[in-house]
């Protein structure tokens, strides 16, 4: 019975120790530049509006998404001038210049009934 005891707090000093760890990994070393970062990406690709200002939210059909894919999207993925108008001589920056491309972009459909 006493065997039983010590096995049962053993486990849930285990289960504790590994939930801790667990938390501090999740939680620990987040910038405070996350909601800017957001935020920046946001303005970027959603809020943005292409050649013939339809913005991403009023989109509506096949052929608005392409034309917004074609001017917004890649503008926004792929800036050509910095913000004083000189040409971008790094690569794999955003438009935005403080955000860094890792791999290509992907578009993927989900459907939803």
């Amino acid at each position: 019975k006493r065997e039983g005891t010590f096995r049962a707090i053993r486990e849930i000093i285990i289960y504790l120790l590994f939930l801790s760890i667990l938390w501090m990994i999740a939680y620990t070393d987040r910038t405070p530049d996350t909601y800017l970062m957001t935020k920046a990406v946001r303005n970027i690709v959603v809020k943005a509006r292409g050649a013939k200002g339809i913005a991403f939210n009023h989109i509506t059909r096949a052929s608005e998404f392409w034309e917004w894919t074609d001017t917004t999207l890649v503008r926004g993925l792929y800036g050509h001038r910095w913000y004083n108008g000189q040409a971008v001589g790094q690569v794999g920056f955003t438009a935005e210049s403080y955000l860094k491309l890792v791999g290509k972009p992907r578009l993927k459909q989900f459907r939803v009934e």
